[in-house]
């Protein structure tokens, strides 16, 4: 949706709006957004999913990763999604408002407390605070990241 909402507002392609707002200003060499029939640019890990219960894995790194739109299409390593998720929380990408607005999440339910606002989650720490981040993923590759809201690295819960 967030895409779609992107492109309509500026009438470019929402990779484009990406390379320009995020990607070159945070100089994030190791994040990408593939452009249709794209492959995944090395190095990187192999993608697997497993098709059945018993069968065996299958290799899908070959996989277009535009075939989830604005919503799985986003490449990056671990430390560019650091860099870009901490000048998210720090609020270098959006005025003051918008990640405060961000960051105001409702309940999921779940019973260890995580809650979801505009694009991101929060977990509580069992060192106290919270973690902020999100999660993503396309058949064959998953991610995570977090941190707290001054930008640092919660250790894993």
């Amino acid at each position: 949706m967030a895409g779609m909402l992107i492109e309509r507002v500026t009438g470019h392609p929402y990779g484009d709006e990406i390379r320009r707002r995020v990607i070159k200003p945070l100089g994030l060499r190791q994040m990408s957004v593939p452009d249709d029939g794209s492959e995944i640019r090395e190095p990187h890990p192999r993608g697997y999913v497993r098709p059945g219960k018993d069968a065996p894995l299958k290799d899908i790194t070959a996989l277009d990763p535009t075939v989830a739109g604005p919503s799985g299409s986003m490449i990056s390593s671990g430390a560019d999604f650091n860099r870009f998720l901490g000048a998210l929380l720090r609020g270098k990408l959006l005025v003051p408002a918008q990640p405060h607005e961000m960051m105001r999440t409702r309940p999921t339910g779940n019973p260890d407390g995580g809650a979801y606002g505009l694009g991101l989650e929060s977990d509580p720490l069992p060192c106290g605070g919270l973690a902020r981040g999100h999660d993503g993923d396309i058949p064959g590759h998953q991610t995570a990241a977090a941190a707290t809201v001054d930008g640092g690295r919660p250790r894993p819960w």
